[in-house]
């Protein structure tokens, strides 16, 4: 089966075509990298569901090989320890360990110049915590799968693949953080156009 083949790790014709970054600190030459071919992804998510659906949708879009599914950070690791990706989607909220360590171990390797955040928490904290650990897009998971792969191709043009959803939530909560910390370079009617 489809799902089968790409949790193996197993490639067809079709997969990676040499994707290799070369920092993964530098985000903008993985997007000039990844234009040059297909762009090679894998997806951690506990949910069988959200990986068939999302990594059949990815496989039909011309700008990306079919996406690698694992259903836990233990089952892709001999693969990502073994493969350079373009991205790896991973859920914050995995059996057995915490996504935002996962993340952080990930960064470390070197090996995936792009960690995305697919996940269907909304917590500001835990998003600071992802973004620490290394990850450099946040993707909701109630995002369209059309949205996904809009957010993935600005991935490649080198944006940050950040849902609009996400990116409202987020000005929304740091904005009223911002208004309510004492800053002193804020008078009243600054603080007043923050609120």
């Amino acid at each position: 089966s489809i799902r089968r083949r790409h949790r193996a790790g197993i490639e067809s014709d079709s997969e990676v075509r040499g994707c290799v970054l070369d920092k993964p600190a530098q985000p903008r030459a993985s997007a000039r990298s990844m234009k040059a071919s297909r762009s090679s992804i894998a997806i951690v998510d506990d949910d069988p569901v959200v990986l068939e659906t999302l990594g059949d949708y990815l496989a039909r879009i011309p700008e990306f090989a079919s996406p690698l599914l694992f259903l836990s950070p233990k089952e892709a690791e001999p693969t990502l320890r073994r493969r350079r990706l373009d991205v790896v989607l991973v859920d914050l909220h995995l059996p057995g360990d915490s996504g935002v360590r996962y993340l952080g171990r990930l960064r470390r390797s070197g090996r995936v110049p792009n960690l995305i955040v697919y996940t269907a928490s909304e917590d500001p904290e835990l998003v600071v915590e992802a973004f620490r650990a290394g990850a450099t897009g946040y993707i909701h998971k109630s995002c369209s799968l059309a949205e996904i792969v809009r957010r993935l191709i600005q991935l490649r043009e080198g944006e940050p693949a950040i849902d609009s959803r996400t990116r409202g939530w987020l000005f929304d909560t740091y904005q009223g953080v911002l208004a309510k910390s004492a800053i002193p370079t804020l008078g009243p009617m600054e603080t007043k156009v923050m609120q």
